[in-house]
C-alpha cells in the first residue's frame, strides 16, 4: 500500500507537513507526511482525524450534540488509517538519509523536529538541500513565492483535492485551518499533490537557473544556499528558544494592573478609547488631526500632546498611564508567560523575508531585515519606558543554569552605512575617529555646548534628528518623531528649520538620497552589499515609493550583513544563538568562558564588516538582552 521501497531508494526527496497548527508551543504537531521523488510519491497519516483529540472550539459539546440530532457521526467512521511508531521511526531513518526538499523548509523542519502529539520527531536541517520557496524569492524577488503562484508561473498543475478539505471541514463546522481534523480518506489527495508539486517545482527551478548566464547563475545559486543556511539557523533558533522569569513576571502584571485599578478608580469616564474620545470633546478639545471620514481624532499622539502641555490637560496624563500599564501588564508580563513552552522559555517564529510585490501573501520588510511573529522578541522595551522603577521585560529573559545571555550590536550602524554610501567623507572622518557625533551635531547645528544646563535634552534631539534624517525625513514627519520616540515636543517651524540645518550640514547624504531615488525610479532597483563578492538587488515593486531608494541601500546592506554573520556564528558557536534583532545578536555562553569568546566574537565580525563595508565598524557588547 505505501512505496516504502521506492522512497529507500530515492536521492533526493520533496517532503511536506500538515500539522494540526502553527507553533509547537501552542500545541501544534504533525498530523501526516507526504513524500514525493522522480519515480512516485508517499502520503502517510500518523495522527490525522479527530479520534481522542481535544475540543477544538469552545462549541464542541453542542456540535456533538447537533451532529447527533441530524445523525450524522461526529467522529470519522472510516478504519483508523494511522500508522504506528516504528512507521513513524521508520519514516524519520529514511529520511534522515536523504537530500531533502521542502516549500518553506523551516516550518515543515520545525514540525517535524516536534513530532507527533505521541512520538517525539528529530531534527533534519542538515539534509536541508532545497528550498523552493526561498528559490523563487531570490530568482523572481518580485512575486508571489506561496506553492501555487510559484508553480502556476513555472507551469506546473495546481492543487487538488483543496475544495473537498474545506466542504468537509465547513460542513463539519471546524475551524477552516485545522487541517488534521479531516479524515484521511478526504484530505489524503491534497497533501500528496502538494509534496508532487514542491518536487517538479524544484526540478523546474533548476532548468531555468541553468538558463540564465553563467555569471547570474553563480550568483544566484549562492545567494541560495546562503538563505537555505540561514534557514536552518532561523529554524534551530526557535527550537532553542530564551528563558523567561515567569515568577517575577506575574509580579510585574500585577504590580500593573493594580496600577490601572487605581486611575479608573479616579477617572471621570471609562478607560476605553471611546469613553475618553467622548471625555475629551465635551471638555470642549479638539484636535488638529482628524481620521479618514473627517472627525477629530484622539490618539496616542494627542494624548502625549496634551499630557505634556503646561498645565497639563486633566486627566491625559491619567490616562496615558493607565493605558500604558494596562498594555504592558497584557502584552508582555502576562503575554510572554502565556506562550511559554513547557521548558520555560519563549520561542518566537523568525520570518526570512525579502518583499515579494505589493498584494502578495508574503510577509515581509521591503528592507529585507528579519521579522518575528507569535512572540515579538524584536520589540522589547526598557523597564523605564513602561515605568520608573519597573522591572524591564529584557531584565526578565534569562539563560541557563551555567551560562550567560551576552548581546553583540552593530555600533551606529546605519549612520556608518549612510556615510559610507553617501561618500560623505566628514561624517566617515567623525566616525571613525570615535568622537560623539550626536554631540557634535548638536553642537553645530543648535549651537549648543555640552556645558549648557539643556544639553543632555538637546542632544537627544540631535540624536533623533541624525538617524531619521540620513533617510530624508521631512519637518512634519520629524515633529511626530520627536513625540513619540523621545516625548519631546517641538512646534512645526522648529522640527523643519532644525531638517534644512541637517541637510545644510551633510549635503552629501542629500544627494546621495536624491541619487538613490532616481536610480530606484529608473532602473528599478538597488544594489544592497554593492561591489561585494554578496552583492544583490532589492527591486523596486507596485505600491514602492521610489525615495526609498537610499533606505533601502543602507538597511537592506545591514540586513544582508546579518543574514551572513548568523550563519557564521552558527557555524563556529553552534547551539548558542538564541536571538537576533536588526543590526545586532544574542548567544547563550558558558559563564566561564564568555567574556573570552565574546571578545573573539566581535573582534572577527568587526573585522569582516568593516572590510565589506569598507569603513570600520564597532561591534558593542553587553551581558543580557
Amino acid at each position: 500500500m505505501y512505496d516504502w521501497e521506492g522512497l529507500a531508494a530515492a536521492e533526493v526527496v520533496a517532503v511536506d507537513t500538515e500539522t494540526s497548527g502553527l507553533f509547537p508551543d501552542d500545541g501544534a504537531r504533525v498530523a501526516c507526511v507526504a513524500c514525493a521523488w522522480g519515480s512516485g510519491s508517499i502520503a502517510l497519516p500518523y495522527d490525522q482525524g479527530v479520534r481522542d483529540k481535544p475540543a477544538t472550539t469552545k462549541r464542541r459539546y453542542e456540535e456533538r450534540r447537533k451532529a447527533e440530532e441530524n445523525q450524522m457521526t461526529f467522529e470519522d467512521t472510516e478504519d483508523d488509517p494511522n500508522l504506528d511508531e516504528d512507521d513513524w521511526q521508520q519514516l524519520l531513518w529514511l529520511l534522515s538519509k536523504k537530500q531533502l526538499v521542502f516549500h518553506n523548509a523551516a516550518f515543515d523542519l520545525i514540525m517535524i523536529h516536534a513530532g507527533t502529539r505521541h512520538w517525539d520527531g528529530v531534527d533534519l536541517g542538515d539534509q536541508l538541500l532545497w528550498d523552493t520557496m526561498i528559490a523563487h524569492r531570490v530568482w523572481r524577488p518580485n512575486s508571489s513565492a506561496g506553492l501555487d503562484n510559484a508553480a502556476r508561473e513555472l507551469g506546473i498543475g495546481q492543487k487538488e483535492g483543496l475544495n473537498a478539505v474545506r466542504e468537509w471541514l465547513q460542513h463539519a463546522k471546524k475551524p477552516k485551518h485545522r487541517y488534521d481534523l479531516v479524515p484521511w480518506k478526504v484530505i489524503q489527495e491534497y497533501v500528496t499533490v502538494d509534496a508532487e508539486t514542491t518536487f517538479a517545482l524544484y526540478e523546474q527551478q533548476k532548468l531555468h537557473f541553468k538558463e540564465e548566464p553563467k555569471e547570474e547563475l553563480q550568483r544566484l545559486l549562492k545567494e541560495c544556499r546562503r538563505e537555505f543556511d540561514l534557514a536552518v539557523v532561523l529554524m534551530r533558533m526557535e527550537q532553542r528558544g530564551l528563558g523567561y522569569d515567569s515568577v517575577r513576571s506575574i509580579a510585574a502584571a500585577e504590580e500593573m494592573e493594580h496600577k490601572v485599578e487605581d486611575i479608573i478608580a479616579v477617572l471621570p469616564f471609562k478607560l476605553t478609547s471611546a469613553g475618553a474620545r467622548k471625555y475629551f470633546l465635551e471638555q470642549g478639545l479638539f484636535p488638529e488631526r482628524t481620521t479618514p471620514t473627517g472627525a477629530p481624532s484622539i490618539d496616542a499622539e494627542q494624548i502625549r500632546e496634551w499630557a505634556a502641555e503646561d498645565p497639563p490637560v486633566e486627566f491625559a496624563a491619567e490616562y496615558r498611564d493607565a493605558t500604558k500599564a494596562k498594555r504592558a501588564a497584557s502584552m508582555w508580563y502576562k503575554g510572554f508567560v502565556e506562550k511559554l513552552g513547557e521548558d520555560g522559555r519563549l520561542r518566537c517564529r523568525y520570518r526570512q523575508v525579502k518583499f515579494h510585490g505589493a498584494g502578495s501573501n508574503d510577509s515581509g520588510a521591503r528592507s529585507g531585515r528579519l521579522s518575528v511573529e507569535r512572540v515579538n522578541l524584536q520589540a522589547l522595551p526598557q523597564g523605564n519606558r513602561i515605568e520608573k522603577g519597573m522591572v524591564g521585560v529584557r531584565d526578565l529573559l534569562l539563560a541557563k543554569k551555567g551560562y550567560s545571555l551576552v548581546s553583540f550590536d552593530m555600533s551606529q550602524a546605519e549612520l556608518r552605512c549612510a556615510a559610507r554610501y553617501s561618500d560623505c567623507v566628514r561624517m566617515q572622518q567623525m566616525l571613525t575617529e570615535g568622537v560623539d557625533f550626536h554631540g557634535r551635531t548638536t553642537e553645530e547645528i543648535m549651537g549648543i555646548t555640552p556645558d549648557d544646563p539643556d544639553w543632555k535634552h538637546k542632544r537627544n534631539i540631535g540624536k533623533q534628528l541624525n538617524f531619521s534624517s540620513i533617510f530624508g525625513i521631512g519637518g512634519e514627519s520629524f515633529q511626530a518623531l520627536l513625540a513619540k520616540q523621545a516625548n519631546i515636543h517641538l512646534s512645526l517651524d522648529e522640527a523643519t528649520e532644525l531638517v534644512s540645518q541637517w541637510r545644510r550640514t551633510y549635503p552629501e547624504v542629500v544627494r546621495a538620497y536624491r541619487r538613490a531615488e532616481r536610480i530606484f525610479r529608473e532602473r528599478g532597483y538597488v544594489r544592497i552589499l554593492p561591489a561585494t563578492e554578496f552583492e544583490s538587488r532589492s527591486y523596486l515593486a507596485d505600491g514602492d515609493w521610489p525615495h526609498t531608494g537610499f533606505n533601502r541601500i543602507v538597511q537592506g546592506s545591514l540586513a544582508a550583513w546579518l543574514r551572513l554573520w548568523l550563519v557564521e556564528v552558527d557555524k563556529e558557536h553552534p547551539g548558542t544563538l538564541v536571538l537576533t534583532v536588526h543590526d545586532s545578536i544574542t548567544l547563550e555562553l558558558p559563564s566561564k568562558t564568555a567574556t573570552k569568546t565574546a571578545k573573539l566574537i566581535a573582534a572577527k565580525a568587526s573585522a569582516r564588516a568593516s572590510g565589506l563595508f569598507k569603513i570600520p565598524m564597532v561591534i558593542d557588547i553587553s551581558k543580557g538582552v
